[in-house]
């Protein structure tokens, strides 16, 4: 998503609550993967060149793994349009109760309406007053809303093998540990997306040519 003021300017000073957990918990390789992963790199990188490239690489694994786990786009975008009419309707009625056009209590007697100083008078203040000052905060959050979901870039056609940049990211961290990645079918990059791409459950692990080339732009 690009940048954009009005989002900018609604999450400026915000923080997320410590409540709130973004990712599932930690990604490990486990025994099986480490003899595999360290056998497919044997030959350009020392054990404990390999060592640190796994723990770099396995948080890689994190985050495509909390990204494989994500509603899909389409569900999101439904259930944030569905939010957001949701919302403008309640603002409307809000705005209504927070001018006093809305009765909320049924008097049905003259004595009622002489008292202004009753429970009820009270009751009907405060949930005036509350609609009043709720109107400004649903504004703000429709606005930040309405803002994310016309800014979401929207994609058509069918998603292409390696469109989340998992590849890209391997290839930036083999890179920095081990050397430039190549997209030799028989060389130790290509096998090792080949088994990444399998423990991450994608279907096209097993002919990732295409997706590699893309990723490293050849």
């Amino acid at each position: 998503m690009k940048k954009n003021p009005t989002v900018e300017r609604l999450l400026s000073g915000y923080k997320l609550p410590d409540y709130f957990e973004t990712r599932t918990g930690a990604f490990h390789f486990n025994e099986e993967d480490e003899r595999e992963l360290h056998f497919v790199l044997r030959e350009v990188a020392t054990p404990e060149t390999i060592k640190g490239f796994l723990i770099e690489l396995a948080f890689c694994c994190e985050m495509k793994r909390d990204l494989n786990e994500k509603p899909d786009r389409i569900d999101v975008r439904e259930r944030r349009n569905r939010t957001l009419k949701e919302c403008k309707a309640a603002l409307k009625h809000l705005e209504e109760i927070g001018r006093g056009h809305v009765v909320f209590w049924n008097d049905n007697r003259l004595d009622q309406l002489k008292e202004k100083d009753t429970i009820q008078s009270k009751m009907i203040t405060a949930v005036v007053k509350s609609a009043h000052d709720t109107v400004t905060h649903l504004r703000t959050f429709i606005a930040l809303l309405d803002t994310i979901h016309e800014a979401e870039n929207k994609p058509s056609g069918r998603k292409k093998a390696g469109h989340d940049n998992f590849i890209k990211e391997i290839a930036a961290i083999y890179s920095k540990h081990i050397r430039q990645p190549s997209t030799y079918e028989d060389g130790p990059f290509y096998s090792l997306v080949q088994y990444l791409l399998k423990i991450m459950g994608e279907k096209y692990f097993t002919d990732p040519s295409r997706a590699i080339k893309a990723a490293l732009n050849k």
